[in-house]
């Protein structure tokens, strides 16, 4: 899942994060799940939508630019047993 987070007291802006889980979170497993290994992508651009291939390959694209590395926050290659490839988003 794709989900956006404000951070209010540092007043960095938006962060969108992609969460992988096993079902639909809370708003109190997301509050758990933002400082976890659930947490596969954190970048600050609104650009990401997911794509599963299969049960255990997520591409993760950025639509209509580039991602840069400074946009980047978090970024994994494989969570479990689920590999994450990248379309339009720089490797950190």
């Amino acid at each position: 899942m794709i989900t956006e987070r404000s951070d209010h007291e540092a007043l960095g802006g938006l962060e969108y994060y992609v969460l992988i889980g096993n079902h639909l979170l809370t708003p109190a497993e997301l509050r758990r799940a933002y400082y976890s290994d659930a947490v596969v992508f954190n970048a600050s651009s609104n650009c990401l939508t997911l794509h599963w291939d299969g049960p255990y390959k997520l591409t993760i694209k950025c639509n209509g630019s580039i991602m840069d590395r400074s946009h980047i926050n978090a970024q994994r290659q494989q969570s479990g047993n689920i590999t994450i490839s990248y379309e339009n988003i720089a490797l950190k």
